[in-house]
């Protein structure tokens, strides 16, 4: 008769994990204040077995020492910074995004301009259109070289473009873009 090594070796380590479990099932833990005997119901030929019981109370212990409890100043401090950021979050949603029609500048920190023609008859003028970002407003505004808008003076009126100046800034603005194929 032949034996398999790889036969061998599970039959060995059955007969351990036999001894093993019935080494557990044998151990006597009444010196354990904790422990409880329970019987489990009758299942063949089942023995009593006796169970380790855990308090409640003890584990939620345990876990409690665990975590580390606030204190009140650092609990303040939290929900202080917790409203700042909401009523940050609450003003940023507000608060439109300010996106730039083609074409146009910032004129001020509300206020977008673009230049939407330009007319030559006895006198050239321009035309103007103002769009506030808060509100969507549109307004249009009719200007000769020298007039001004705003802190703006009309300078320069070219066949496409103008010329706007302030004491801080210069701004040039196109009826459109001329596209180079």
């Amino acid at each position: 008769m032949t034996v398999n090594v790889k036969q061998a070796s599970i039959a060995f380590l059955l007969c351990i994990l036999a001894l093993a479990i019935n080494t557990l099932f044998k151990a006597d833990w009444s010196t354990d204040t904790n422990n409880k005997e329970f019987e489990l119901p009758e299942v063949g030929k089942a023995q009593p077995v006796r169970l380790k019981q855990i308090a409640y109370e003890q584990v939620l212990q345990a876990y409690e020492s665990l975590q580390p409890s606030p204190s009140s100043d650092d609990n303040a401090e939290n929900i202080a910074k917790q409203q700042e950021e909401k009523k940050r979050l609450e003003a940023a949603k507000k608060q439109k995004t300010k996106v730039l029609k083609p074409q146009f500048q910032m004129f001020d920190d509300n206020t977008q301009i673009g230049l939407v023609g330009i007319f030559r008859d006895d006198s050239t003028v321009a035309v103007f259109q103002t769009v506030k970002f808060d509100n969507d407003q549109i307004e249009y505004s009719r200007l000769m070289e020298g007039q001004s808008i705003g802190p703006f003076i009309l300078k320069k009126i070219d066949k496409l473009s103008v010329t706007l100046e302030s004491e801080s800034r210069t701004l040039n603005l196109v009826l459109f873009k001329i596209r180079n194929s």
